[in-house]
């Protein structure tokens, strides 16, 4: 047999075999698909955690264009899987095999699906399914079903610490992992986010924890660098992935933090007025407060500690107010020795209190060095020894009012002169 022999004889069969299969690639004679639909007896899944759906499959035993032919085609190996949507995932080996369904019959089956931790109350989640039919024709659909979305317990708690940070500078937030469970979570991976306008993240992420034993906690921290103008109060967002009997869960949280400037009260030119007061003597501290931090410092006072030989002579605190950022307060305070108080130095502590921008209790202390001398009717020349005399400050007293006494003649005097 020739070679246009052997053609010839192969022509009858090509043509029978070229409609099937150019019906299986690109339509022209492609038969209609069974007609099916799917179910679930699931109502709610559990955000942050794998979901095993539970899907029933049926055939309705007819083709989709309204046949009534009730032998239709069967489903043929049938796979089903989750439809990436915004909230809902598909997880590793998530592909459902189904295998055969005969007409007029279902087939009831699960598909596992990952639903985010910051999933919406509801959800519509799609199912791409799969399957063939006579033999040679595939077809691929997407079912949706609606499914609610609920919070459910987790056997880990996150913590952070502190619930407050100071703006303008690196701060240190602890993260507490706890594992509230029976079983052992394994390969905890943490991603944490702030606000751009509030801060930024300066640790290496995710942050990762190998394991959490049951009824245990593991510690670790994490930097961030708050922004001078960050807002009074912003959200500190992080999610955490783990594994429970190598089933994959997430939580997400959202805990807000409070952001207080930095207060910088530098206490300077400390003046003792007299610079040497006698013993027994009345004297006053004083000092100018600056503000160099970059938040206002309010209900700011100042209290002399008075040591052992010396009392404050009136109120013992000094209300000074609100000191603003890069502002400035003069404060003064009055003490007084005791008439046994031996010349020399001393040092006087004197403690600022102040509340920040949180209305929260700081303080601070600054040391006043001073300088009690010899009293001039208490001194020591030669073989003779002088005694100070009671009423001695009242001498001083009266004498200062025959003065100003005298300045009030000389300037009513004056007056009168010019008036002439």
């Amino acid at each position: 047999m020739n070679t246009r022999t052997r053609i010839l004889a192969l022509l009858p069969i090509l043509l029978v075999i070229a409609p099937v299969a150019s019906a299986a690639v690109s339509g022209g004679t492609y038969p209609n698909p069974p007609n099916f639909y799917i179910t679930s007896t699931m109502v709610n899944l559990c955000k942050g955690t794998v979901n095993y759906i539970p899907l029933t499959l049926t055939n309705t035993g007819v083709v989709s264009l309204g046949s009534t032919n009730p032998n239709g085609p069967s489903l043929q190996s049938v796979e089903a899987t989750i439809a990436n949507t915004k909230d809902l995932f598909a997880i590793e080996n998530s592909t459902a095999q189904v295998g055969t369904v005969n007409p007029a019959n279902s087939v009831t089956f699960t598909v596992p699906v990952f639903v985010a931790g910051n999933a919406s109350s509801v959800v519509s989640a799609g199912f791409n399914i799969n399957y063939y039919f006579d033999s040679i024709y595939t077809n691929s659909q997407i079912m949706n079903l609606t499914f609610g979305v609920q919070s459910c317990p987790m056997p880990l708690s996150v913590r952070l610490s502190p619930s407050s940070l100071v703006s303008g500078k690196e701060e240190n937030i602890y993260v507490n992992f706890t594992n509230t469970g029976g079983s052992p979570l394994s390969l905890l991976s943490t991603e944490f986010s702030i606000p751009s306008t509030d801060g930024t993240v300066l640790s290496a992420q995710p942050l990762q924890i190998r394991s959490v034993a049951p009824h245990s906690s593991v510690s670790a921290n994490v930097s961030v660098f708050v922004y001078r103008n960050a807002s009074q109060t912003f959200p500190v967002n992080y999610s955490t992935e783990f594994f429970l009997n190598n089933s994959l869960k997430q939580i997400d949280y959202s805990t807000v933090v409070l952001s207080s400037g930095i207060i910088g009260l530098t206490p300077s030119s400390e003046t003792v007025s007299p610079t040497a007061p006698a013993p027994g003597g009345i004297f006053s501290i004083s000092f100018v407060l600056t503000n160099i931090g970059t938040s206002g410092a309010s209900a700011v006072t100042a209290t002399a500690l008075a040591p052992e030989g010396f009392t404050s002579f009136g109120a013992s605190s000094a209300f000074i107010g609100d000191i603003a950022a890069d502002s400035q307060a003069p404060v003064t305070l009055t003490l007084q020795g005791s008439n046994s108080t031996k010349p020399g130095k001393y040092v006087i502590p004197v403690r600022i209190n102040y509340l920040n921008a949180l209305r929260q209790s700081e303080n601070i202390t600054t040391n006043v060095t001073v300088t009690i001398g010899y009293s001039s009717l208490n001194s020591t020349s030669g073989a003779g020894t002088y005694t100070r005399r009671s009423g001695g400050s009242g001498v001083l007293t009266l004498l200062l009012i025959i003065a100003v006494v005298v300045l009030a003649y000389l300037y009513y005097k004056e007056r009168r002169r010019r008036s002439r």
